[in-house]
C-alpha cells in the first residue's frame, strides 16, 4: 500500500491522504481494514475528520453492519466533529435499505431534536421516500410525506417524483392521481411537473397507452409538461408509425431532445406527408436545430421535390456530417451548392484528418476578423484538445469568444475543456474557464464531475464548485458540505434517475461530492 511506503521516502502521510484510502476501502467493502487504518491515524497524531466519518459511516451501512455505523456516532466529538445532516443522511441510508422503518422513523426525530445543522431537509426526507418506494412501501413512504409537511418541509419536484416512480413500479396507478392532487395543492410542485414524471414512468414501465391518454389529457388541460415527457412519448409514437402533431403549440419544445426532431421529420418523409414535413423542416432551420446524419439521405431525397432547393441547402449545412463525400452527395442530390465560406473548408480539411492544415485555415480567418460558425469552432477547439494540447485549445477558445462566435458552440467543448485544464494542472485557466460557464449557465457534462471537482475544490473556491455541481445535479446539495446553498433547481434530474433505472443516482452522486468536498 501506497500509505504505508510514504515514510521511507520522508513523506509524512496526512488527513486527506488517509481518508483518500479510507474511502477507496469504503467502496469496496474492506471496512475492517478501513477501521484499522482509522485507528492508527492517531498513532502519528493524525484524527479522523467529518470526511473520515462519513465515508465510514456509510461504508458500514453498504455492508449491513448498522450497529458499527451506529457506533461512531458518540465517538465523533472527541476529535471536534459534531454530527451534521450529511452524517445522519448517510446512516438513513443504510437503516432504509435494510428495512428498518421503525428504526429511519426514530432516526428522523433524532435528527430533528438535534437541530440547526442536524434537521432533516428535503433531500433528507426524498432519500427515505425513495428507499421506502422502491421497497413496494407506499404506504410508508406517504407517511414520511405527511412528516416532512407537518414540520414544515415543503416538497420538491424531485420528492414527487420518487413517489410517483415507486406507486407505479408497484403498479398502484389509482392512488397516483389523488397524491398528484394533494402535493399540487400544497404549492411547492407544479401540476405540469407532476404529469411530466407521471408520463416518464408510465412509459418506462411500458404501459404506452396510459401514458398517451395522460399525456393527451395534460395538454387538453393547458399544461406544459417538460422536454422529457415530450421527448419520449413523440419518440416512443413515432416508433408505431404514428405522427403526433400539436404539440409545439403548447411551448412544450423549446428544449426538447433535437433528436425527436430528425426522427419526426424523417417519418413525415417516410409516409410522404410532404407539407407538415417540409413545415418541419423550416422549423428546424428556423432554431438552427442539425439533422442528425442517419437521416439525411432520406430527408434530402423527398424534400428536394417539395420544399426547394433553398430548403434542404440549409438543413444539409446545418449537418455535422462525418464524411466529405457524404456532404458532396448532398450537394449534388439537391443541385444547388453549400456557402463556400472558411467555417466549411475548416469542416472540411478537419474532416480529411489535414488538422494542420485546418488550423493554418483556422487561425488566418480569425486574424483576418472573419467569424467562423460554431460547428467549425467546435470542431477545431475538439481537435486540438485530442492531441493533448489543451493549454492550445483554451487559448484558442479565448481568441474565439472575442469574436463572437461562441454564442451557440456546443456545449461538450467546455466540459472537454475544463476537465483536461484540470487534468493538465492549469488551474488559473479552468477557475476561469469554470466562472465562464457559471456566468453562461452551462452545466458541466457528469462523466467529468468528480474530475472537475477535486482538482478546483483546493483552487476556485467552494463557492464557484458548488454552482457547478448544481447546475450538473440540478437538485439541492446540503449546505454543510459546501459551505454555500445551491439552488433547488430539479427539473429534469429525477427524471432522468427513473429513466435510467437508478432512482437513488442522483442521491448517491450528492453524496459523494458533497463528501470529497
Amino acid at each position: 500500500m501506497v500509505l504505508k511506503k510514504m515514510p521511507e521516502f520522508n513523506i509524512r502521510p496526512d488527513t486527506t491522504a488517509y481518508n483518500l484510502v479510507i474511502r477507496s476501502l469504503c467502496e469496496k467493502g474492506d471496512m475492517d481494514m478501513a477501521k484499522q487504518l482509522m485507528g492508527e491515524m492517531g498513532l502519528i497524531d493524525l484524527y479522523p475528520d467529518m470526511i473520515t466519518y462519513v465515508s465510514m459511516i456509510k461504508g458500514f451501512c453498504d455492508v449491513g453492519r448498522l450497529e458499527e455505523a451506529y457506533a461512531l456516532f458518540p465517538v465523533m466529538s472527541v476529535h471536534g466533529c459534531y454530527p451534521n445532516v450529511v452524517a445522519y443522511s448517510a446512516l438513513l441510508d443504510g437503516v432504509c435499505r435494510c428495512g428498518i422503518i421503525e428504526k429511519a422513523f426514530e432516526l428522523l426525530a433524532e435528527m430533528e431534536k438535534e437541530g440547526e445543522g442536524c434537521r432533516p431537509n428535503v433531500i433528507t426526507y426524498t432519500s427515505v421516500i425513495q428507499s421506502f418506494c422502491e421497497q413496494g412501501r407506499a404506504k410508508d413512504a406517504l407517511s414520511v410525506l405527511e412528516l416532512m409537511e407537518v414540520r414544515g418541509c415543503a416538497p420538491n419536484r424531485v420528492t414527487a417524483s420518487a413517489w410517483i416512480n415507486g406507486v407505479c413500479m408497484n403498479g398502484q396507478l389509482q392512488d397516483v392521481y389523488k397524491f398528484i392532487e394533494r402535493i399540487v395543492g400544497g404549492g411547492s410542485v407544479s401540476m405540469g411537473d407532476c404529469y411530466s414524471s407521471l408520463v416518464v414512468c408510465l412509459i418506462k414501465i411500458k404501459k404506452v397507452e396510459e401514458a398517451e391518454k395522460t399525456f393527451r389529457m395534460a395538454l387538453s388541460s393547458g399544461m406544459k409538461l417538460d422536454s422529457l415527457a415530450c421527448s419520449m412519448m413523440i419518440r416512443e409514437i413515432c416508433s408505431e408509425k404514428r405522427v403526433l402533431d400539436g404539440v409545439e403549440k403548447t411551448g412544450c419544445l423549446s428544449s426538447i431532445d433535437i433528436d425527436i426532431y430528425s426522427i419526426l421529420l424523417a417519418g413525415l418523409c417516410q409516409k410522404s406527408h410532404s407539407a407538415e414535413a417540409a413545415r418541419l423542416a423550416r422549423s428546424m432551420v428556423e432554431k438552427r436545430i442539425p439533422l442528425r446524419t442517419p437521416y439525411v439521405e432520406k430527408v434530402v431525397e423527398h424534400l428536394k421535390n417539395f420544399g426547394g432547393k433553398e430548403l434542404v441547402a440549409e438543413l444539409v449545412s446545418m449537418c455535422k456530417v462525418n464524411q466529405v463525400l457524404k456532404m458532396e452527395c448532398c450537394e449534388t442530390a439537391t443541385g444547388c451548392c453549400l456557402q463556400n465560406n472558411s467555417s466549411r473548408d475548416v469542416i472540411i480539411i478537419d474532416m480529411i484528418k489535414k488538422v494542420e492544415e485546418a488550423e493554418k485555415t483556422f487561425r488566418m480567418a480569425l486574424s483576418s476578423g472573419m467569424k467562423l460558425d460554431s460547428l467549425a469552432c467546435s470542431m477545431m477547439i475538439r481537435e486540438i484538445c485530442s492531441e493533448k494540447r489543451v493549454l492550445d485549445g483554451f487559448c484558442l477558445y479565448e481568441e474565439v469568444e472575442k469574436t463572437g462566435c461562441l454564442s451557440s458552440i456546443d456545449i461538450d467543448i467546455y466540459s472537454i475543456l475544463l476537465a483536461g485544464l484540470c487534468q493538465k494542472s492549469h488551474s488559473a485557466e479552468a477557475a476561469r474557464l469554470a466562472r465562464s460557464m457559471v456566468e453562461k449557465r452551462i452545466p458541466l457534462r457528469t462523466p467529468y464531475v468528480e474530475k472537475v471537482v477535486e482538482h478546483l475544490k483546493n483552487f476556485g473556491g467552494k463557492e464557484l464548485v458548488a454552482e457547478l455541481v448544481s447546475m450538473v445535479l440540478k437538485m439541492e446539495c446540503c449546505e454543510t458540505a459546501t459551505g454555500c446553498c445551491l439552488q433547488n433547481n430539479s427539473s429534469r434530474s429525477a427524471d432522468l434517475a427513473v429513466l435510467s433505472n437508478d432512482t437513488f443516482s442522483a442521491k448517491i452522486k450528492i453524496n459523494k461530492i458533497s463528501t470529497s468536498i
